[in-house]
């Protein structure tokens, strides 16, 4: 099973193996950054005041509403309704799922281009 003729051969492999170590290192740091960047924006969002329809929640002499349908939109935060909606989303699917909406609904018109990887096996 693990023999020298083994790990000799396996030596001859060993760029392959350094090319693919910082491959798999900065996929992974650029994949930490994105994901910080993306979630501080997000909390950011959620977190956020922005009310634009807060004048409906008055009446005509300046007075708060108690109660009603416009004192309900007064309330509404589109940005934190967008986060909301964002976050729940992807949580609420698996990341297949995920991976194939953005390949074939974001992607799906757009020719990425391909490459050889594994010999002849194209991507």
């Amino acid at each position: 099973m693990f023999t020298a003729a083994g790990f000799e051969r396996t030596w001859e492999y060993i760029d392959l193996f350094k090319e693919g170590l910082i491959c798999t290192v900065s996929l992974s740091l650029l994949t930490v950054i994105f994901g910080f960047v993306l979630a501080l924006l997000l909390a950011i969002m959620r977190l956020s005041n922005v009310r634009p329809f807060r004048f409906l929640g008055l009446t005509k002499d300046g007075h708060l509403r108690e109660q009603g349908v416009l004192m309900v939109l007064s309330r509404f935060n589109p940005l934190s309704f967008i986060a909301t909606v964002y976050v729940e989303v992807f949580r609420a699917t698996p990341m297949l799922v995920q991976l194939f909406m953005i390949y074939y609904v974001v992607f799906g018109d757009i020719d990425l281009p391909s490459f050889k990887i594994f010999w002849n096996h194209s991507l």
